[in-house]
């Protein structure tokens, strides 16, 4: 068996300066502790999963989750930013991300290499 004893995971969130109230901490410093407790939880879920009902099984709930994220987000999101058109799957899925995160405020860009890869 592999020795991983030389790596570090940070599983707990980053907390900003506890001397700083809440109320004023920036918006960085909420969406990373948010960030850092969805990546725990996630983290935890998928071991506990693995753990209890095998890589299967993890793997299944994990297909589902990501399913019910594309139905009920990504396809929505790509008729409300008129992608749905597009005519390749790498075009629309490379604009998507563009283009979402530019709505949050995170400067991306994408190019189009060919019809299947972007």
């Amino acid at each position: 068996m592999p020795n991983f004893s030389h790596l570090t995971f940070d599983l707990e969130p980053s907390l900003p300066d506890p001397a700083i109230p809440f109320r004023d901490w920036s918006l960085e410093s909420q969406c990373r502790l948010g960030a850092g407790y969805y990546n725990a939880l996630h983290n935890q879920n998928a071991v506990s999963l693995i753990r209890t009902f095998g890589h299967d099984a993890a793997y299944a709930a994990h297909q589902a989750s990501a399913r019910h994220h594309q139905q009920s987000l990504f396809l929505p999101g790509l008729e409300k930013l008129g992608l749905d058109g597009e005519p390749s799957d790498a075009v629309r899925c490379a604009k998507y991300h563009c283009f979402s995160n530019a709505l949050g405020g995170v400067v991306t860009r994408y190019a189009i290499e060919s019809p299947k890869k972007a």
